[in-house]
């Protein structure tokens, strides 16, 4: 996260603008994880800043890099149940449709469609060359 400071440290900036960085006395980029952990912390010249005010723009950062985490983890679970949703309502409309016209969709367009799963079900136990065991597939050596 980067802060510009103004007025020799008197002004800071939480994520300056492009404008706001022309005029900027200067800058300091902190980078933080969800645990707190300082992983980058550079200030390129400019005016000086105390440590005090250093220890609280990583204060600030470790509240922000907390803040950030929590929207990214509640924007990937959304759109993974979005995405599932999807899937779900894709595979039920094709498996419960009417057989299409082999011109407009073939059997392998629709396989394509999703990612390859397999399910060994107990009908492999009638399999000469092999035996279901508890959802493993168990292959008779001859």
């Amino acid at each position: 996260m980067t802060f510009a400071f103004f007025n020799e440290g008197e002004t800071i900036i939480f994520d300056p603008t492009r404008e706001e960085e022309e005029i900027m006395d200067g800058r300091i980029t902190v980078a933080m994880n969800i645990y707190r952990d300082l992983c980058y912390l550079q200030k390129p010249g400019g005016a000086p800043l105390s440590a005090d005010v250093i220890l609280r723009l990583v204060d600030v950062c470790s509240l922000k890099a907390a803040e950030i985490t929590k929207v990214i983890r509640e924007a990937i679970e959304a759109n993974s149940k979005k995405v599932m949703s999807l899937r779900m309502n894709e595979y039920l409309l094709k498996a419960f449709a009417p057989p299409p016209d082999e011109a407009m969709q073939t059997e392998s367009s629709i396989i394509s469609d999703f990612e390859s799963c397999l399910l060994y079900t107990s009908d492999a136990a009638d399999d000469l060359l092999c035996v279901d065991l508890g959802g493993r597939r168990i292959i008779k050596k001859k």
